[in-house]
């Protein structure tokens, strides 16, 4: 009987070391999962906070190229709109002010070329008439009376007026008349011939000017535009290099579970089979004590 009790004892004892042998490797399996996915989750987590700064840098790079390349752009329209209206000394250019000031400053010029001639004429025209009233005085103070010698007087005077243009023989107050008239349309023609002149030449610096603003505005918008894309394209490597880190990341994470899972498994079948070996010892050992002790029974 106490054969049967130490093998039983034995068995028992075998069975015990193995199934604590059993719980240690399952907790031990447990453990390397747990540091396994763990390790997969910092790396991983690492992989990711890099992926969100690469992204926050684009974004950040992204809006101040937009930024800084609108305002060059609009820089560079402001410098040439104000080129374009004011001129540039430094670069000789002639602005839109200043040529319509030329524009205006010629045409004033004309026209006090008009006036000085108008006037020039007017004094001309006076000083003929003051001649043709001291003929007229002179041939008037001839000592002739009666109307056949009024009538020759009139004769001669028309004769005198015809042979001279209209210069001496016509009355002075006529001649008054046609030379302040005549000075009168000149001065009207010239003076619409200026304001004609003048506004063709604005008309042509109004176009010229037009068309270099809508020039500098296109331009403005194509850099602008060129600016908007070259920031996306910075933000689209940004996202698309974050999304390379990301899913570098997720694989991580997953083969991190992965692997912890396969240690949970084969963990657990390599428990299992060493709890199922310490209940088979456990029951072999006694049912062979029992054995035993039934062979002893018998035997005395």
């Amino acid at each position: 009987m106490v054969i049967g009790t130490g093998v039983e004892a034995y068995s028992a004892t075998a069975a015990a070391s193995i199934n604590q042998l059993a719980q240690n490797t399952q907790a031990q399996g447990s453990y390397d999962a747990q540091t396994t996915e763990a390790r997969a989750s910092r790396e991983s987590g690492m992989l990711r906070n890099q992926a969100a700064f690469i992204t926050g840098r684009a974004q950040a790079l992204s809006s101040a190229q937009s930024t800084a390349g609108a305002a060059t752009a609009a820089a560079r329209g402001a410098v040439s709109q104000a080129y374009t209206m004011f001129g540039s000394s430094s670069h000789g250019i002639a602005g839109y002010n200043e040529q319509m000031a030329q524009i205006s400053t010629h045409r004033s010029i004309r026209d006090n070329n008009l006036t000085s001639s108008r006037q020039a004429s007017e004094t001309n025209t006076d000083s003929q008439v003051g001649r043709k009233q001291e003929w007229s005085r002179a041939f008037g103070n001839i000592p002739l009376v009666g109307g056949p010698i009024d009538l020759i007087r009139e004769g001669v005077v028309g004769t005198v007026s015809e042979a001279s243009g209209g210069k001496y023989g016509v009355m002075p107050l006529m001649l008054h008349q046609r030379g302040y008239d005549a000075a009168r349309i000149e001065y009207t023609s010239g003076v619409n011939a200026n304001a004609s002149q003048s506004f063709t030449e604005a008309q042509k610096v109004e176009r010229l000017t037009g068309d270099r603003m809508a020039v500098i505005s296109t331009q403005q918008g194509r850099e602008t535009a060129g600016s908007a894309y070259a920031a996306a394209n910075t933000s689209i490597a940004g996202h698309q290099a974050a999304l390379g880190i990301g899913n570098q990341a997720v694989q991580i994470d997953f083969s991190g579970r992965m692997n912890s899972a396969n240690i949970l498994h084969n963990t657990a079948v390599k428990s299992a089979k060493l709890q199922a070996l310490s209940a088979m010892i456990s029951r072999v050992g006694t049912k062979l004590a029992q054995d035993i002790e039934k062979g002893l029974e018998m035997r005395y």
